[in-house]
């Protein structure tokens, strides 16, 4: 008898030690965080989050609310030169693997990278910019907006003077002052009582503003950006001087009260040139970017040309 109850006992000190197990294993597994994998394509690798070590290893760190992972990164570039702190600012991403959105978790064990991706870059010269300028800017004379126009955007065309040109050489002095900031906002303020858009609020470094999720300035870099459907990079900077296809100076946007949609305008420069970009995205696309379009607004493309005359 005493040795049934032996077998007994032992035999439920096992099944305790599984079932104790199997929920440690679930409760690790709970506490795991998902990630969601940033869009990287068309971004230059020194306006990414991603830092390279001296010894040529990248790595970025993930942000969540229960605690932060690390994601390496293996680096192909097209010239076969190896990529490091100093001359990173040279080469953008041109693809990426896997592809933007999708999910990974955190790794149980700290040591470990959460996810590993594999980047293809190519060095950004002046030939590559001066041909990418005029591509874009055929397709936004051939392309029509999939974007419904509304009383915001009027169906004028773009005129000559305010489309891009290409430039050799990058302005050194600052395109964008304290000045020009105020009269732009003032003049926010009178254009959204005439469009009875109100009020458009601008966002600023340490205040930021919303637009349906997106934050802005501090999303500007960070998030894949796209204009006329081709991938771009962006750099916010107050001065108007930055690294990037578009360096944005100012930004406002408008939501309305009643339906869900708005407008996310941005003042920035392209090679030196002021151009006012637009969209109404109100939400995520399948290629997990923003998309924005130049301004068929005649009343805001000539008073951001005007504070640049």
């Amino acid at each position: 008898m005493k040795r049934k109850v032996f077998i007994l006992s032992l035999i439920m000190l096992f099944c305790m030690m599984i079932f104790t197990g199997c929920k440690g294993k679930n409760e690790t597994k709970a506490k795991s965080d998902e990630y969601t994998l940033k869009d990287y394509k068309g971004v230059n690798l020194k306006n990414s989050y991603i830092n390279i070590s001296d010894s040529g290893e990248a790595e970025e760190t993930y942000k969540s609310s229960k605690g932060e992972v690390k994601v390496r990164f293996i680096i192909e570039n097209e010239d076969g030169q190896a990529i490091t702190k100093d001359n990173m600012g040279d080469y953008k991403i041109i693809d990426q693997k896997p592809e933007a959105g999708s999910k990974f978790s955190s790794s149980e064990s700290k040591f470990d990278y959460a996810e590993e991706v594999k980047l293809k870059v190519k060095k950004v010269s002046v030939s590559d910019s001066s041909e990418k300028d005029k591509s874009k800017e055929s397709t936004a004379e051939a392309s029509t907006s999939s974007t419904s126009t509304t009383n915001s955007e009027t169906k004028k065309e773009i005129p000559e003077e305010s489309k891009v040109e290409s430039k050799e050489s990058t302005t050194k002095s600052a395109l964008w002052n304290n000045q020009k900031d105020t009269e732009l906002a003032g003049f926010m303020q009178n254009w959204s009582a005439t469009m009875n858009q109100q009020p458009y609020l601008q966002g600023k470094v340490g205040q930021d503003i919303d637009f349906f999720g997106l934050s802005l300035p501090s999303d500007i870099g960070v998030v894949g950006f796209s204009v006329n459907d081709q991938p771009v990079s962006m750099v916010f900077s107050p001065d108007g001087i930055g690294n990037a296809d578009y360096v944005v100076a100012a930004t406002y946007r408008y939501i309305s009260g009643v339906k869900n949609s708005g407008w996310l305008y941005l003042f920035c420069y392209q090679n030196g040139q002021p151009v006012v970009l637009v969209t109404g995205q109100n939400q995520g696309m399948p290629d997990g970017r923003i998309h924005f379009k130049y301004t068929e607004n005649q009343d805001l493309i000539n008073e951001f040309s005007a504070l640049n005359s």
